[in-house]
């Protein structure tokens, strides 16, 4: 029996019977009595613009993985470490493969980049670490080009274009994210006459702080850098960019002539979630998948 009935089973037998159920009724409605089959749960979602929403991304790698953005390499850098191959998850099965000793971090927290994908981060060594992809292919004509990473040092190459993954320097490198020797983020392009063309962060990056670099450039756009979420360098003026067969290479490649001398142009500190795309991100896009690794 419930505590519903019981309440009414009381009423009926107390009060006269002149009351009548339409009575009893009314007092169930009036004192919110209800019957105990029914359930139900109250919730309320404040914020300053008394606005929900759902976000586009819950992992860095469903954000990298996207069909829709056209990724041509994406590549988790989750592996254990001692691994030879880097997983590509883009769909175009651009495999890359771990040159030197492959290092990972140990077990991130929820202060580092993407803590809902599971796995750790590659850590590689200045000097001898790098990765380059399998199969020569064309390069973009416009593009996108994203990385988390966290710098111990100076200077050092995050991802860029190349036309050799064999040797440690091919000739021309391009399409690049780099770290320059004052320590700012810097986005390097060769123009369809191969000048060097390239734009930095104002602000030189901390060390042992992670962050999300996302690089843009289309014809229509010209180049644009964003950090964090934010766009923080561009330049409209550039609108063609150097055809030539090449491979992926990320955490080393060439410097020469891009910028002034760096101690290194081996990355050392952590990467994970790399990843080069077809289309051009909008702002909106480099936000969600900013949010994505948060």
């Amino acid at each position: 029996m419930t505590l519903t009935t019981r309440i009414v089973r009381r009423l009926s037998f107390r009060w006269p019977v002149v009351v009548g159920l339409a009575a009893i009724v009314a007092l169930v409605i009036t004192f919110g009595l209800v019957p105990s089959t029914s359930g139900g749960f109250l919730a309320q979602v404040t914020n300053t613009t008394n606005t929900a929403g759902t976000a586009a991304y819950f992992t860095c790698r469903a954000a990298i993985s996207d069909p829709a953005l056209g990724p041509l390499v994406a590549l988790p850098l989750t592996e254990a470490a001692g691994s030879t191959t880097a997983t590509d998850i883009s769909g175009t099965a651009n495999t890359g493969t771990y040159r030197g000793p492959m290092t990972t971090t140990g077990a991130l927290t929820a202060s580092d980049a993407c803590p809902r994908d599971p796995g750790t981060a590659w850590q590689p060594r200045a000097t001898v670490s790098y990765i380059t992809t399998a199969t020569s292919r064309t390069a973009p004509t416009q593009y996108t080009l994203e990385v988390w990473f966290n710098t111990l040092a100076t200077g050092g190459k995050l991802i860029g274009w190349g036309d050799s993954n064999t040797t440690s320097a091919p000739l021309t490198t391009d399409r690049q994210l780099f770290i320059n020797s004052t320590g700012n983020l810097v986005f390097g392009a060769l123009d369809s006459s191969s000048v060097k063309h390239t734009i930095a962060s104002p602000a030189a990056l901390s060390m042992s702080t992670w962050y999300h670099a996302v690089a843009t450039f289309s014809p229509a756009t010209g180049m644009r850098l964003y950090l964090n979420g934010i766009l923080v360098a561009s330049d409209p003026t550039v609108t063609t960019s150097w055809p030539y067969f090449g491979y992926w290479r990320f955490g080393y490649d060439s410097l020469t002539g891009w910028a002034t001398p760096t101690p290194s142009s081996f990355f050392h500190g952590s990467m994970r979630f790399a990843a080069a795309y077809s289309t051009v991100f909008t702002q909106a896009q480099v936000t969600a998948h900013y949010n994505a690794g948060r």
